[in-house]
């Protein structure tokens, strides 16, 4: 059976909620549109959907954008790009713009540059922009490599059979490569692999800050989905920009 990687993607991440209400409160103080880049299979999205909010989805992936089709149908308060979230432009009376899940990580230093320089061009006066990702002065403290180790077992969205996820990473020239295998355990004692990796550059978060307020924007960091201050030991970073 070829079963899609959004459909692993969406079985493995859909029971983590820690971050939905923080999301959530920042909908509610918004008081306008929300574009979600990377929205992916729309754990986030879904949410704020059923909120009542008007939000646009950005995913460069078809396969994802076509999995929260299936799941959400037509709703006149959702929007979905196919498109490079790092070029997007359409901001026209947004309030609020959202890049959660670690995705800004994986960007190179030309790519943040394009994405913050599109974002401030384009949002309106008073508009905010979050990030989040894992607290990268963390990650500079890791090992350099860790071999596969499973995180969970769940059961496969299709078959019910079980599924084992596990994550593998290592570094190298200022990256940290991360990958996760999907194994499939089949009744005749058959496994199929899946597996993703997903390349992250290592920045320390005061980089990440100067590149903000070189941007324009008023910047202030975030440590964990709780609202307090960062510190050297947030398990997150989220940064708040505004215009």
């Amino acid at each position: 059976m070829n079963l899609t990687f959004a459909k692993l993607y969406h079985a493995q991440h859909k029971e983590y909620q820690e971050d939905i209400p923080f999301w959530l409160a920042l909908a509610d103080e918004a008081g306008g549109p929300i574009v979600e880049l990377g929205c992916g299979t729309g754990r986030i999205t879904g949410p704020l959907v059923e909120r009542g909010y008007k939000v646009s989805g950005v995913d460069n992936d078809p396969e994802m954008l076509e999995f929260i089709r299936a799941n959400f149908g037509q709703r006149k308060n959702l929007k979905l790009v196919n498109a490079d979230f790092i070029k997007y432009s359409d901001y026209q009376d947004v309030g609020l713009v959202i890049l959660p899940c670690n995705t800004y990580s994986t960007f190179n230093v030309e790519d943040r540059f394009s994405l913050l320089k599109n974002i401030y061009e384009n949002i309106p006066v008073g508009a905010v922009f979050y990030t989040s990702i894992i607290n990268p002065d963390l990650i500079k403290d890791m090992p350099d490599c860790e071999e596969p180790e499973l995180e969970t077992t769940i059961e496969h969205p299709e078959t019910g059979c079980p599924l084992l996820i596990s994550a593998e990473w290592k570094t190298e020239a200022g990256k940290f490569l991360l990958t996760w295998h999907y194994d499939h355990l089949l009744p005749d004692g058959q496994v199929q692999r899946a597996s993703r990796t997903t390349e992250h550059f290592q920045v320390l978060s005061d980089v990440y800050l100067q590149e903000f307020v070189e941007a324009g924007f008023d910047v202030e960091l975030i440590g964990d989905f709780d609202g307090g201050a960062f510190n050297d030991e947030s398990q997150y970073l989220i940064i708040k920009a505004k215009k």
